[in-house]
Order: C-alpha cells, then structure tokens, then sequence
C-alpha cells in the first residue's frame, strides 16, 4: 500500500479591513472607538502575517509540506486555492479577540468551490498586548480548522 499523496494548498487572495491594516495593534476601547499604540506592534504586515499563520495551521492539520502562501512547482491544477476575506479582526485589551472571516477554497480539477463562514471570539489569556495576540492566533487556528474540515472531511483519508 503506498503512502497517500500530500494534499497541496495555496493561499491566495487575503484581505483585511483598512482599519487594521496598519503595522500598529488597534484594539477596541468602546462601542465606537479604538486605540491605535505606536509602540505595539505587530512583527509583520497582517497582509503576510494572517496567510503565514493559516500556512501554518493547515500544513500541521492536513499532514502537509505543500501548503504555501505563494504558487509552488509541480501542477497548479492538481491544488486546493484557499482566498480569506477577513470581515473582523479586533480586540479589546484583557478581554477578547474576534476574529470573523469568509473563506473559499477552489480544489483541483472540476470539483464546486467550498466556501464558509468562521467567526471566533477568543477571551485573552492575559491583561496586555501578548495576551490579545495569543487570543488572535488560536482564534486563526480555529478558521484555520474550519478550512482543514472542508478540504478534507472528518473521516476521510
């Protein structure tokens, strides 16, 4: 019996609100406003940053080396396409991190698109920055999961 062959995915397309598109972290300090601090930010551009994570996410999840944020060698035909629209992307300082966004994944060959919803609302480990960003990863981890469960079923080889 030969070893299955690796599923390969390649995240595209990823937006973000322009709100936080920014290399500072915003959090949310009432119904209607928030606080941008110059001095915490993030290691990257979110634009690169989010992508990274999910890649990370969805390699560990599918048992896959060929999971990439960018087209790899080999036939393009033969990958599952992963875009993210991220709706949402806030948090409030020792409360919460929420995390709403629409997914798509386009797989090989003439399959329908698979697409879903994952909205995630993370309490934060911690009163400051670090705990908010904890609160981010596990809740992209969440979607990240959410991805993997339509890519391949629960069940399936």
């Amino acid at each position: 019996d030969s070893p299955a062959v690796p599923i390969t995915v390649v995240i595209g397309v990823v937006t973000i609100p322009e709100l936080v598109d920014r290399p500072q972290i915003v959090v949310r300090t009432g119904d209607n406003k928030v606080d941008i601090d110059e001095f915490a930010r993030w290691a990257d551009p979110l634009k690169s940053q989010i992508p990274r994570v999910i890649r990370a996410d969805l390699a560990q999840l599918l048992n896959s080396s060929l999971v990439s944020t960018y087209p790899m060698g080999g036939d393009p035909a033969s990958a599952y396409r992963v875009q993210l629209d991220v709706q949402r992307f806030d948090a409030a300082l020792g409360d919460a991190a929420t995390v709403d966004v629409l997914w798509s994944v386009f797989p090989p060959g003439k399959k329908p698109l698979l697409s879903g919803r994952s909205t995630v609302r993370e309490p934060c480990t911690g009163s400051g920055f670090d705990g908010v960003v904890a609160a981010y990863s596990t809740a992209l981890g969440t979607v990240s999961r959410d991805i993997a469960a339509a890519i391949r079923p629960v069940g399936s080889p």
